[in-house]
């Protein structure tokens, strides 16, 4: 299976963003990238970059953690952007690797958006109340540009 970042822009408009690849953590490094470009690398300060973030990444958790104690993000359920029909989908891979494509609202486990690495871990967009944001409709994400893998066989 190979893979390839592409995004959505604020006007509904979609480009590809890296190019193909057949390592999926190729991927997310692209992604990281892109996101602290936006977000994280600007003369803003913590508490204006919390609430001016311009790009996200729907993920989901591993359950699993780094050295440092940070959550790590699944390379097992991927968000894969909006189906035909304008169903946000994702790619779930089982044990032996097989994919298989599902709508977003077939999946239990929690999304966050992630917003890149900020103070040395992971950064997920939050609410005014620092509560996480665990929907890609959610009145914060309105405007903002979100990035999604594209699995090409």
């Amino acid at each position: 299976m190979r893979f390839q970042l592409w995004m959505q822009d604020e006007y509904g408009q979609q480009s590809t963003v890296s190019p193909v690849t057949a390592d999926l953590a190729e991927v997310f490094c692209f992604v990281t990238d892109r996101l602290n470009e936006a977000n994280v690398n600007n003369a803003l300060t913590l508490a204006e970059k919390k609430k001016n973030w311009e790009a996200f990444m729907p993920c989901f958790l591993s359950g699993d953690f780094d050295e440092k104690g940070h959550p790590r993000i699944s390379d097992a359920i991927v968000y894969a952007g909006r189906a035909p029909g304008g169903v946000h989908s994702v790619v779930v891979r089982n044990e032996s690797g097989v994919c298989d494509i599902k709508p977003m609202s077939e999946v239990v486990v929690p999304m966050y958006l992630y917003l890149g690495i900020l103070d040395g871990g992971p950064w997920f967009a939050a609410d005014e109340r620092e509560e996480a944001i665990c929907n890609i409709n959610h009145r914060l994400t309105e405007g903002k540009s979100i990035y999604f893998v594209k699995f090409l066989t």
